[in-house]
């Protein structure tokens, strides 16, 4: 039976960097039922678009993950046909 989790996420691309990094850590848990996690996660702030909370079904304890990206041709991999 799945157990619920709260993992804190970022991720530097959605604050536009064309290098950074994406992160996963499970900061609460486990807990035996969702509404049990969501209430548990209002105590945990957020901070804009780039770092979140998020409630996760598992399991077991999700992992802890660092990824590094860049966009080496970041001028030309976002390119828009503008009409």
């Amino acid at each position: 039976m799945d157990q619920f989790w709260i993992v804190s996420k970022t991720d530097d691309a959605t604050r536009g960097l064309t290098k950074g990094n994406k992160t996963q850590t499970t900061i609460a848990g486990p807990f035996e039922d969702y509404c049990e996690a969501i209430n548990a996660k209002r105590h945990y702030t957020s901070y804009g678009s780039h770092h979140w909370h998020t409630v996760v079904a598992s399991k077991k304890r999700p992992p802890d993950t660092k990824e590094e990206f860049e966009f080496i041709d970041a001028d030309r991999e976002f390119d828009f046909d503008i009409v």
